[in-house]
């Protein structure tokens, strides 16, 4: 949607933003990337959901490559709204049901920096690139939570069902690259 987005609105510009999408770093932050050239002045973001660390640090990656933003509001939960009792759920449904991060573009820089907490190791990163690139990524996942369960059927089943652009061709190092071109530059004539 957004990367066709100026057929929709033309030249008009955005004021209010809601992002409430995928919630993974990579869709997180392209939803604050791809928006930007459709942003007025003084638009105003609100990010929901920024309970999730990976949601917080694209927020954050954001803020840091893009000064003119600024967080202007922050709220969380101390845990998802799922895994509360029924008064805790209460309380955060009259709040911000799962962590709220309000950014505002700040063009005259009157706010000072603030950004949103983040766990700052690396190893969270490389840990998610090493799982991406084994044979099942998914599979050994639900293979973790089905262990603590003992579903042994359950995760054969899910297996046999998975689709077939999530397994790798090999046990892990899986780069899904087989179909890309070995080399291909740029020359300038529209391709088809």
């Amino acid at each position: 949607a957004l990367e066709n987005l100026k057929s929709h609105i033309g030249d008009q510009k955005v004021g209010v933003y809601f992002i409430d999408g995928p919630h993974d770093y990579r869709s997180q932050l392209m939803c604050l990337l791809l928006i930007l050239p459709y942003l007025s002045d003084r638009a105003v973001i609100l990010i929901d959901d920024s309970n999730y660390r990976h949601v917080r640090q694209a927020n954050r990656d954001f803020l840091k490559s893009h000064p003119e933003f600024k967080l202007l509001f922050e709220s969380y939960t101390p845990c998802h709204p799922m895994n509360m009792d029924a008064n805790q759920e209460a309380e955060a449904r009259q709040g911000y049901w799962n962590g709220l991060n309000v950014i505002v573009r700040d063009p005259n820089n009157e706010l000072p920096e603030i950004l949103p907490p983040t766990l700052r190791s690396r190893a969270l990163y490389e840990n998610e690139h090493i799982l991406q690139s084994y044979k099942y990524p998914l599979q050994s996942l639900f293979l973790m939570r089905m262990m603590k369960r003992f579903h042994l059927t359950s995760l054969l089943n899910w297996i046999k069902k998975s689709p077939k652009e999530f397994i790798g061709q090999y046990s892990h190092l899986n780069t899904f690259s087989s179909e890309l071109p070995k080399e291909h530059f740029n020359l300038g004539e529209k391709e088809e």
